[in-house]
């Protein structure tokens, strides 16, 4: 083989070689939709005191594939804090530090995405203390 033909050749393997259709122009990125939806209010929010703590409960969540838990909330006229840093998976809590006087209570849903839904409904109640205990 002549020197021509050999680079003919190799110019033809190169060009074989060569990826057609691959520059950042041409490829198209199919990402998953962003999940925006909150997950459902929680309902059927109940509030129960008992000696030095409130016990609230709600109806589990049977709507939401990914939903992560929930967030309790308790406020009165002054502050307003939240009970739970991280979601809690059950359908139930137990707020074992009530402040006195009456409280209000709310509860969100989250799910896998961050997304909070909106309040569930409020419920208020008073923690019986110590001193509510020795004064019936």
């Amino acid at each position: 083989m002549t020197t021509p033909r050999i680079l003919i050749l190799l110019a033809i393997f190169v060009i074989c070689l060569t990826p057609s259709g691959c520059s950042d122009s041409d490829t198209t990125i199919i990402e998953p939709p962003l999940d925006t939806v909150p997950p459902a209010i929680p309902t059927g929010l109940t509030v129960c005191s008992g000696d030095c703590v409130i016990k609230l409960s709600w109806e589990e969540n049977v709507t939401d594939s990914d939903l992560l838990g929930f967030h309790v909330y308790r406020l009165n006229s002054e502050n307003s804090w939240v009970l739970t840093v991280t979601p809690v998976e059950n359908s139930y809590f137990v707020d074992c530090s009530p402040v006195g006087g009456d409280c209000m209570y709310r509860v969100t849903a989250v799910d896998l995405s961050g997304n909070e839904s909106a309040w569930a409904e409020v419920a208020y109640r008073r923690a019986r203390s110590d001193r509510d205990l020795d004064n019936p």
